[in-house]
């Protein structure tokens, strides 16, 4: 399955079994679960095959869980949607004022929600979850071209953020790898 120590430094998404959320996830209804955000710091074991695998999460936004350990596999977590590349993506959110935007695309680690072949993505700046109906929209964010863009150069805020990423996505890699 892979290795958990690449999921250090990485975004997660995490849908936890609290009735409600679990229930609007079921109905469908992914947007309006109430998906926690956050980004591992740790695992306790190498290896995703681990049953017993547990990420460190540092969470956004949800004091009442700032840090905390997750049995990945565990039996209360519905879903877990690791940050997997940048794209662009069809956005139809008024606040943003393109069709196409960057987004972050995420990929199933764990999925007990039936996701099939939607695909999530995170809007860049408005960090808006949409999961879309399949892939073939989404188009690869190419780094050194895509920052040249027009909307990326008329945001300035928008391109520190994708930029801010791709550094910390660079740097994780160097620590994870070794120079």
């Amino acid at each position: 399955m892979g290795d958990s120590l690449g999921l250090i430094g990485k975004r997660l998404l995490l849908l936890l079994n609290d009735g409600g959320s679990a229930a609007a996830a079921a109905g469908g209804e992914m947007e309006q679960a109430a998906w926690l955000r956050g980004t591992v710091r740790a695992v306790s074991v190498i290896g995703l095959a681990s049953p017993g695998v547990e990420v460190f999460v540092e969470f956004d936004d949800s004091p009442w869980r700032q840090r905390s350990w997750v049995q990945v596999y565990g039996d209360e977590v519905r879903a877990v949607l690791m940050e997997s590349a940048i794209v662009w993506a069809n956005c139809s959110d008024p606040s943003l004022s393109a069709t196409q935007w960057p987004a972050l695309m995420f990929k199933p680690l764990v999925d007990r929600v039936g996701l099939g072949p939607l695909v999530p993505v995170e809007f860049f700046g408005a960090r808006s979850l949409t999961f879309l109906p399949n892939g073939s929209s989404l188009h690869t964010f190419e780094t050194e071209k895509d920052f040249r863009h027009s909307l990326l150069q008329e945001q300035p805020a928008l391109q520190a953020a994708i930029s801010s990423w791709h550094s910390d996505s660079e740097l994780q890699e160097i620590l994870r790898k070794g120079s």
